[in-house]
C-alpha cells in the first residue's frame, strides 16, 4: 500500500512539475528550431546563387554545382583552374574537413598524442596556404587587388569577404578584367562575332588567326591534334600545349592548358584552365619564344 501511495505521488509531482517542463522545453525548441533551419536553408540558396553567378562569370557553363555541397567546392576551384584534389585542403570544403576528423581520430586510436597534434597542426597550416592562395587567385581572376584577401584572415571578418562576393555576383562593377573592361562593354553593346589571335614573336609572328564564336584554337607541335602547328622553338612546347575559346556573347576567350611547361601571360604570372581571357591579353607559350595577343 506505501509502495502504491509513493508511487501515485512521484507520478503527480513528476508530470506536474517536470512534464510541464519538458513540455515547454520541447515547444521553445520547435519554435526554435524550425525559423533556424529555414534561416539556414535561405543562406545556402544565397550561396548557390552568388557563386552561380560569379562563376558565369568566369565563363563556367555548369550551374548546377553551387547547388550541391561538394560540387560547389569543385565549381570554386573551376573558377580560379585550380586542380580537384585542392578539395581536400579548401577550408570551405566539408571534405577537407572530414578529413581531417578522420585522420585525427585514426590518431587518437594509433594513440601517439604527438603524432595527433603534429598532424592537426599540419593539416590545419595546409588548409590554411591552399585557401589563401585559393582567394589570391580569385581576386586575380577579376582584376581586383590580391590584398583583398588580408580580412580573411582575421577572425570575425569574414562579413567582409562575403559582402566582397556579393558585389562580384550581383553587380557590374567588376567581371574578369575589371571597370575598363566593363566600360567598354557599356560603350560598344555586345561583342564581335569574331576573335583572332596574332603571334607577337616565333614563327606566327604578325599573322592574325582569325577565330570564330565557339571555335577552339589548338596550339601544339603535334599535327594530329593541333590545328595551330608550331614547328620552331619546340624545346619547351608540349604535343598539345593549350587550346583558346572564342565565345561571342561576351568577347571574351576561354583557355585550356594541357601543358608541362606552362602558358603564362606578358608579366610572366601562369594562366590557368577555364581562365577568361579578354582582347588585349597576351599569353606566352613556356617562354617568351611563343608569344601570341587576343583579340
Amino acid at each position: 500500500m506505501d509502495d502504491l501511495i509513493f508511487e501515485f505521488i512521484f507520478e503527480f509531482v513528476f508530470e506536474s512539475v517536470f512534464g510541464s517542463f519538458i513540455d515547454g522545453f520541447v515547444g521553445a525548441l520547435s519554435a526554435v528550431i524550425l525559423p533556424l533551419a529555414v534561416i539556414l536553408l535561405l543562406f545556402y540558396f544565397y550561396h548557390a546563387f552568388t557563386w552561380r553567378q560569379i562563376g558565369q562569370k568566369a565563363g563556367l557553363e555548369e550551374d548546377w554545382m553551387p547547388f550541391i555541397p561538394i560540387a560547389r567546392s569543385l565549381y570554386r576551384l573551376k573558377i580560379v583552374g585550380d586542380r580537384p584534389w585542392k578539395l581536400f585542403f579548401f577550408m570551405d570544403s566539408t571534405v577537407s574537413w572530414l578529413v581531417l576528423i578522420l585522420g585525427l581520430c585514426l590518431c587518437i586510436r594509433v594513440g601517439f598524442l604527438f603524432i595527433f597534434i603534429l598532424f592537426g597542426i599540419l593539416y590545419l597550416v595546409f588548409m590554411f596556404v591552399v585557401t589563401i592562395q585559393y582567394r589570391i587567385k580569385y581576386y586575380r581572376v577579376f582584376d581586383m587587388n590580391p590584398l583583398l584577401v588580408l580580412p580573411s584572415l582575421i577572425v570575425g571578418l569574414n562579413m567582409i569577404t562575403m559582402t566582397i562576393d556579393a558585389i562580384l555576383a550581383y553587380t557590374k562593377l567588376f567581371d574578369s578584367k575589371g571597370f575598363n573592361q566593363n566600360a567598354e562593354e557599356q560603350n560598344t553593346g555586345r561583342g564581335t562575332e569574331q576573335g583572332c589571335v596574332t603571334g607577337i614573336s616565333g614563327e606566327y609572328k604578325g599573322t592574325s588567326l582569325p577565330i570564330e564564336d565557339g571555335q577552339e584554337l589548338i596550339l601544339g607541335k603535334d599535327p594530329a591534334v593541333c590545328n595551330v602547328v608550331l614547328t620552331e622553338h619546340l624545346d619547351f612546347i608540349s604535343h598539345k600545349h593549350c587550346s583558346i575559346r572564342y565565345m561571342a556573347a561576351s568577347n571574351t576567350y576561354t583557355l585550356m592548358d594541357y601543358s608541362k611547361n606552362g602558358v603564362f601571360d606578358e608579366q610572366g604570372n601562369p594562366l590557368h584552365s577555364n581562365m577568361q581571357l579578354y582582347p588585349g591579353s597576351v599569353i606566352m607559350l613556356a617562354n617568351q619564344d611563343n608569344m601570341f595577343r587576343l583579340g
